[in-house]
């Protein structure tokens, strides 16, 4: 089961990210992906990779840093790796 985790101090950019995030999922019908929030001052986040609030990691991978990407990228990018991996 895939998982994202949203990386952000809970500023209003890493709400609007996870939103985006949810509703893509949603509508594009990608069942059993699990949607989390970590705060970077509580814990670290779990890739290698440096990352920037507001953050997407699929799986351990960065797929966002530093900002709220535009929608249509997002998307592609998140059912491209989500509808690959299942």
């Amino acid at each position: 089961m895939p998982t994202a985790i949203i990386v952000g101090v809970g500023c209003r950019k890493c709400h609007a990210l996870r939103q985006l995030v949810e509703e893509i999922i949603a509508e594009q019908g990608i069942p059993g992906v699990t949607v989390q929030s970590l705060n970077p001052l509580e814990a670290d986040p779990p890739t290698d990779q440096l990352v920037m609030p507001p953050a997407l990691l699929l799986d351990g991978e960065v797929i966002v840093s530093g900002r709220v990407p535009n929608r249509q990228r997002l998307e592609r990018d998140l059912v491209a790796r989500l509808k690959g991996s299942g």
